[in-house]
């Protein structure tokens, strides 16, 4: 097992990549590191990201979806068009994490709304959905560079996966 640091004690704390990597290095000695995307959002312009992006190339073996990705529903949300432009910002994300030298994403996949979590029948339908999109985005990712989606578990009922018995299955 490695163990790593995810970067998500340096937002609003630590921004200049240089003082980042030395302090990961020197005071932590940690080599297996996570960037997390509230240090550089994936939405952002393309132009401006990809500034700062390389500033980071090649530090990190893997990024993560950070805290921010726990507020937004993504590929569980209620409705087509909101899935539709969570596919595309994990695109995004999927583009910026090849384009740091990571190899590896990981990131929450969403989550239901209050009726949609209670509804045996939509759960079904919205976590099928989900899969769908999973294998697209793992198809786009493999064709970039990508080589590993990790989706991140959580405690809550309204998503996927919520216990070990979920997380297995998917």
């Amino acid at each position: 097992m490695k163990l790593g640091l995810n970067l998500s004690f340096a937002v609003k704390r630590w921004l200049d990549p240089v003082e980042l990597a030395k302090m990961i290095k020197e005071d932590f000695g940690v080599d297996h590191v996570q960037f997390t995307w509230d240090l550089i959002d994936p939405w952002w312009p393309q132009a401006q990201r990809d500034v700062m992006v390389y500033q980071y190339k090649d530090a990190f073996a893997a990024t993560f979806g950070g805290l921010a990705s726990y507020s937004y529903a993504h590929l569980l949300a209620p409705t087509k068009i909101q899935r539709d432009i969570a596919f595309t910002f994990f695109k995004r994300a999927i583009d910026m994490t090849v384009d740091m030298g990571a190899k590896i994403m990981g990131t929450p996949v969403g989550g239901m709304d209050y009726h949609d979590a209670r509804d045996p029948q939509r759960r079904e339908e919205l976590y099928q959905d989900m899969l769908e999109y999973l294998r697209k985005l793992a198809e786009y990712g493999k064709t970039k560079g990508l080589e590993e989606i990790h989706i991140e578990a959580t405690p809550l009922i309204t998503e996927f996966p919520h216990s070990p018995e979920v997380s297995v299955q998917m």
